[in-house]
């Protein structure tokens, strides 16, 4: 179980870790110092205070209250229930932590508790996935190979990304009704943005996705004019331009679509 974990420089100027007491910053620290080549770790209390806190005489109700201060307080330590047992993911856990020979996680992977969904699956299950090679529409409405993504990786990276751009519940409730290899295409083309800039674009992608599914036969020009809608103030005119060449508009739709939305601006 011998492994590396850092604690970047950037933590201890960091506001929400700043605000923790003394004793949570040293669960939180102790968190990832813990918590497997995922990014994840059991949330029992008995565990965590033989792991973090085992010089301290603290009961299992003090252990509790430290970690449910943390989770609340830290939005990126995300504490969820599996198969009737508490675990804790941290969501930005690839962002500082980069192991060497990591080991896949036997830890489930967490999802929204509301979705109906605990323990990680996602509405449509890895049966239903594509095989690889799978030749189906994508975003475009244009037949489009696609690699078989698996239902956990699919998870992980969303929330992850959720984690880093700041999407709300309901932002990614939304992208999970969609296919895996729709929610990672979504991703795949929003990390090429500002990341001041992906949530919104990202909304508007998944948007964009679901209008597609739901009505194959909706005109193209209807269906980029509300995408331009919900991206415009995310992208600058080049960017947005380029998107909407991609989506199969033309330079005279181009050119009508940005002049409208400069009037709406």
């Amino acid at each position: 179980m011998a492994r590396q974990r850092f604690i970047w420089p950037t933590i201890w100027s960091d506001p929400v870790f700043g605000r923790l007491k003394p004793d949570e910053q040293v669960f939180f620290i102790g968190l990832f110092s813990i918590a497997d080549d995922d990014g994840r770790l059991l949330a029992d209390p008995a565990h965590l205070r033989a792991q973090i806190f085992a010089y301290k005489d603290y009961s299992l109700k003090k252990v509790k209250a430290i970690r449910d201060a943390v989770v609340r307080e830290v939005s990126s330590a995300h504490l969820y229930s599996a198969h009737g047992q508490e675990y804790i993911a941290l969501l930005k856990w690839r962002r500082y932590q980069k192991p060497k020979y990591p080991k896949a996680s036997v830890i489930p992977p967490p999802f929204l508790q509301d979705s109906g969904n605990p323990g990680g699956t996602l509405e449509e299950s890895s049966a239903k996935l594509p095989p690889q090679g799978w030749v189906g529409l994508g975003w475009d409405g244009k037949r489009k190979t696609f690699e078989r993504p698996t239902t956990v990786d699919t998870v992980d990276n969303l929330l992850v990304f959720a984690g880093n751009v700041g999407l709300t519940t309901t932002q990614r409730d939304e992208a999970m009704q969609l296919p895996v290899h729709l929610v990672d295409e979504a991703i795949r083309r929003t990390e090429r943005f500002h990341p001041e800039n992906q949530a919104a674009y990202f909304c508007a992608v998944v948007r964009d996705f679901a209008a597609a599914r739901q009505s194959k036969v909706l005109p193209l020009e209807e269906r980029l004019e509300s995408f331009t809608r919900n991206v415009r103030h995310a992208l600058t005119d080049d960017e947005l331009a380029l998107e909407l060449r991609e989506k199969g508009a033309d330079e005279t739709l181009v050119a009508r679509l940005l002049s409208i939305t400069k009037e709406a601006a």
